[in-house]
C-alpha cells in the first residue's frame, strides 16, 4: 500500500510556476521649485518719510521700525544722520528720555557738522532737562544759542530760566527771564513779566516781587490776570510781614 502511494505520488502531476507580474515601469517627473523674487527695499529716502509720518503721528512702534530699517539699508551720510536724528526723537517723545539722551549724544558725536546739530542738542537738553540733569540740560541750551543765534534766542532763555528755577536757584533764573523778554519772540513778554515776579517771590526777595506783580498789573485788563496778580502781590505782602495788606488782596481776587 505504501508503494502504492509513493508510485502515485511520484506519478502526479507537478503544479506549474505562477507566471511573474509584469514589469511596472516608473517614470520619474521633475517638478520645478517655484523662483521666489525677493521685495526690493525701500530707498532710505522712502523709509525716512513714512517713519516722519508715524512719528508726526505718534505711532511709536512704526517710527521704530522704520527708522531701523532706515539705519540698516546702505545710505549716505545725510541720510544715515536722519535715520539716528529721527530714532532719538521717537525715544523723547514716547518717554524713553534716558535712551534718547543716549541717542541723541551718539548723534552728537557721529555728526558734529551735520546741520542738524542745534536741532539734537536742544532736543537733548529738554530730554535732560525732563530726566531733572539741569546743569548737562544748560549746557545744551547754551550750545544751541552758540550754534544758531538769533533764531531761538527767547525760548531758549526762557528755559534756561525755567532749569534755573527748578534747580532751586530762582534769582539765578531773573537774567535769563529778561534776556528772553528782551529778543525777538512770538507774542508778548507777560508771561515772563510774572515769571521774574515769581523768581523774586521763591528768592524771599518780596519787595522786588510786589513791584514786580504792581507793575503788571498797572497794564493788565481782563479780571483773570489781575485776580492772579492780586494773589501773587498778597503772597509778597505776607513775606513781608503785611497780614492786613495781603488780606485785602486776597479779598479784592475773590471779588474779580
Amino acid at each position: 500500500a505504501l508503494a502504492g502511494l509513493m508510485a502515485g505520488a511520484c506519478n502526479a502531476p507537478v503544479p506549474s510556476a505562477s507566471p511573474a507580474p509584469p514589469a511596472v515601469t516608473v517614470t520619474a517627473t521633475l517638478t520645478s521649485t517655484p523662483t521666489v523674487t525677493p521685495t526690493p527695499t525701500p530707498p532710505p529716502e522712502s523709509l525716512l518719510d513714512e517713519a516722519a509720518r508715524a512719528l508726526s503721528y505718534g505711532d511709536w512702534d512704526l517710527a521704530f521700525s522704520t527708522y531701523e530699517a532706515a539705519r540698516s539699508a546702505p545710505a549716505d551720510d545725510a541720510a544715515a544722520a536722519e535715520a539716528l536724528l529721527g530714532y532719538a526723537t521717537t525715544l523723547q517723545r514716547s518717554g524713553r528720555v534716558w535712551e534718547a539722551i543716549d541717542a541723541f549724544t551718539q548723534f552728537i558725536s557721529a555728526y558734529p557738522d551735520d546741520p542738524q546739530l542745534s536741532t539734537a542738542a536742544f532736543r537733548r537738553a529738554q530730554a535732560r532737562q525732563e530726566a531733572g540733569l539741569y546743569d548737562l540740560a544748560a549746557e545744551d541750551y547754551r550750545q544751541v544759542l552758540a550754534l544758531e543765534p538769533g533764531a531761538l534766542d527767547s525760548h531758549v532763555h526762557e528755559q534756561l530760566g525755567d532749569l534755573q528755577r527748578a534747580a532751586g536757584r530762582p534769582l539765578d533764573s531773573i537774567p535769563e527771564y529778561q534776556a528772553a523778554a528782551a529778543a525777538a519772540r512770538l507774542g508778548g513778554t507777560r508771561s515772563l513779566e510774572i515769571a521774574i515776579g515769581l523768581a523774586y517771590l521763591e528768592g524771599a526777595r518780596f519787595s522786588d516781587a510786589l513791584a514786580q506783580f504792581d507793575a503788571i498789573q498797572a497794564q493788565a485788563t481782563d479780571g483773570a490776570t489781575l485776580a492772579t496778580l492780586n494773589l501773587l502781590a498778597g503772597r509778597a505782602l505776607e513775606g513781608m510781614g503785611d497780614s492786613a495788606g495781603a488780606y485785602a488782596r486776597y479779598l479784592d481776587s475773590v471779588e474779580r
